[in-house]
């Protein structure tokens, strides 16, 4: 009963998010000081020339809400799970390689390695299903996913080394800038 009334509130969330988006969109005023105060989680790093762009965290969101209801529903079911989930993950390839909806290429290109990452890891999950229970591979099979997660976990710390360290580069950069400038002035 709990579970139905936080995917009820999740939806209704969703919905509510949406809303506000869309609303603002109508009225052009996604860009404005109030709007960025208030709101301006919901855009964060999405590419808003894009159509998809403004909703893409919406979609996410529903794509986890989604996730967890074939989890939940569907565990009985790993042949059914799995497809879902593939299907899924297609879907928001799709969407990512079609629309560009994150801000950036590089945004862009690691999150289809991300999806891809997931479609390789439900492939695996698959030899660890009841249909193969016989397989001599089995075993190995479950070495293979925890490489794949060290993977796209380790691929995800470069990323988010590459990005702390340009932060960084431009902030010493703008500190010099800085003390140039005061230096300059003070002559």
């Amino acid at each position: 009963m709990l579970s139905v009334g936080i995917l009820a509130v999740s939806g209704i969330s969703i919905c509510f998010i949406i809303g506000i988006i869309t609303y603002h969109k109508i009225n052009k005023s996604y860009e404005s000081p109030e709007f960025e105060s208030k709101y301006g989680t919901l855009l964060e790093g999405v590419n808003l020339r894009r159509a998809l762009g403004m909703y893409w965290n919406s979609i996410v969101l529903i794509r986890w809400s989604l996730t967890s209801v074939i989890m939940v529903i569907l565990r009985d079911y790993y042949a059914l799970q799995i497809c879902s989930l593939l299907i899924i993950s297609y879907l928001i390839q799709i969407m990512i390689i079609t629309y560009r909806p994150l801000d950036g290429q590089y945004e862009n290109e690691i999150g289809i390695f991300n999806e891809v990452m997931v479609c390789i890891y439900l492939y695996a999950m698959i030899t660890l299903t009841d249909y193969n229970y016989k397989s001599s591979k089995r075993d190995s099979s479950s070495t293979f996913l925890a490489y794949i997660v060290l993977l796209s976990a380790g691929m995800n710390f470069i990323k988010f080394l590459l990005l702390l360290s340009k932060a960084l580069c431009r902030k010493t950069y703008l500190l010099y800038l800085r003390k140039r400038a005061k230096a300059n002035s003070s002559k």
